[in-house]
């Protein structure tokens, strides 16, 4: 939610799902201050999306965003061959934000394009990321219903492109669908502004609500509930041997929620700190220092005098592949596809391929 919307207090698409889910939440953040938490990630993102909607030049990105923003364009131009025929193409419109008839809540499309009586919407997820399949997914059913209002189409097609989870994912909303659809988020919106909605914590729920750190309900959902009963000084692999696989299901979820508070309180903590105000038992304390070596040939030629050779220096060194693009691109311009074919041309026959050990997700 941006600073527009928090002054003129209107829910948004963006948040529906929090909203669906923890009906409390919405009035809670009303009263919440800004959040305050770290942005680099959504820097990160903030580039590449600029760049797909035409805001900064995809040559100023750099070579990790720029792929990221090339196969977005893959994706998209996939999906409006697929979806827009090209004798029914019409209005392209990126970033627009659209309200709902009584501005009852709005929501930011990344890109809508209109065809003859169907319109394909597509949402960018630029980070490697959680994020709900397109159907079912209440953010994108909510600017379905935005576009269907205000384009009048009889169909919406909505899209998930997330590069680096993979091809995108699709759902078709018909004209009953998104009657329906409308009913079910204006039915949201209106509950989430009666006073003593229920609070309900939960992972995807906290995770980018403001009032994480002062809701009640958000900071009671911690480890000690689910230790309940167990001996002090029991260390941490024997409380996870003797949880069931229900109780072990239950505590991943808290912890999900604790992570969201943990992180956001220990974002505040610094702030206060570092604005002079005491926080008791607390002080934020210098950074490690870590040196980096940035004259590479004059340690080279060093290691050499001492009678090194070429092989034992590299043998001492790293060369990453995301460092090794970054040097690809700078001596020959390229990025992009013809980048990638350039690094794997370099490393054919040169490289061990390991994968790491499977992530934990939710089913």
């Amino acid at each position: 939610m941006n600073a527009s919307e928090i002054r003129r207090g209107r829910p948004s698409a963006s948040s529906m799902h929090r909203y669906a889910t923890c009906p409390g939440s919405w009035l809670a953040e009303q009263a919440a201050g800004p959040d305050l938490s770290d942005k680099t990630d959504a820097n990160y993102g903030t580039r590449i999306h600029n760049a797909l909607s035409g805001k900064l030049d995809p040559a100023t990105l750099t070579v990790e965003e720029y792929d990221t923003w090339e196969r977005c364009k893959a994706h998209t131009e996939i999906l409006t061959a697929e979806y827009i025929t090209p004798d029914a193409s019409g209005d392209t419109i990126k970033e627009e934000r659209l309200w709902s008839v009584g501005e009852a809540f709005s929501g930011e499309p990344d890109l809508v394009v209109i065809g003859s009586r169907r319109a394909l919407v597509i949402d960018y997820k630029t980070l490697l990321g959680d994020v709900a399949h397109a159907v079912g997914n209440l953010q994108l059913r909510t600017l379905a219903v935005l576009v269907w209002e205000k384009h009048d189409v009889d169909e919406v097609v909505v899209a998930i492109v997330q590069p680096l989870a993979g091809p995108p994912t699709v759902a078709i909303y018909t004209r009953a669908d998104l009657e329906q659809a409308a009913a079910e988020i204006y039915g949201i919106v209106e509950q989430i502004k009666r006073p003593g909605n229920p609070r309900i914590p939960s992972g995807s729920a906290c995770k980018y609500c403001r009032a994480r750190t002062t809701c009640p309900e958000a900071l009671a959902v911690a480890v000690a509930p689910a230790m309940e009963g167990i001996p002090s000084g029991t260390t941490p692999a024997a409380i996870a041997a003797t949880m069931t696989a229900p109780t072990l299901g239950v505590f991943l979820e808290r912890a999900q929620v604790a992570d969201a508070v943990i992180e956001a309180c220990r974002e505040e903590a610094k702030r206060r700190i570092e604005a002079g105000e005491v926080i008791p038992g607390w002080i934020l304390k210098p950074g490690a220092e870590k040196d980096t070596i940035t004259k590479p040939q004059a340690v080279a030629d060093r290691f050499f005098a001492l009678g090194g050779t070429p092989e034992a220096f590299i043998g001492a060194v790293k060369v990453t592949k995301s460092g090794l693009k970054e040097a690809a691109s700078a001596l020959t311009g390229a990025k992009g596809k013809p980048l990638n074919q350039i690094v794997e041309n370099l490393c054919d026959g040169a490289v061990e391929t390991k994968q790491n050990r499977p992530s934990l997700a939710r089913a």
